[in-house]
């Protein structure tokens, strides 16, 4: 997709990702803002996919925190699986 285009669609389902878990991140954690509370009270908060394409594709949708699971390995970073369930529109830009 070339720079500036935007494209309106309706995604239907849901995404899955893992990230770094730091859990007193106010992103992340238990906080008004954070990705926890959102599952928790069932909110619908806008999110943002950067694809690592040469473009820095980006899929932009409001979606629901369907599932949370956190994984602690022996050694190395917290770990966050975290699943979307996409609610309308994407942008694509």
């Amino acid at each position: 997709m070339g720079s500036g285009s935007s494209i309106q669609e309706v995604l239907e389902g849901s995404v899955t990702f893992k990230c770094n878990f730091p859990p007193d991140d106010a992103t992340q954690g238990f906080a008004t803002t954070g990705r926890l509370n959102d599952y928790d009270d069932d909110t619908l908060p806008n999110f943002e996919l950067v694809f690592p394409d040469s473009d820095a594709t980006k899929a932009s949708f409001a979606a629901h925190v369907a599932n949370i699971a956190p994984g602690a390995p022996i050694a190395g970073a917290l770990e966050l699986s975290v699943t979307l369930r996409v609610t309308g529109p994407v942008a694509w830009s």
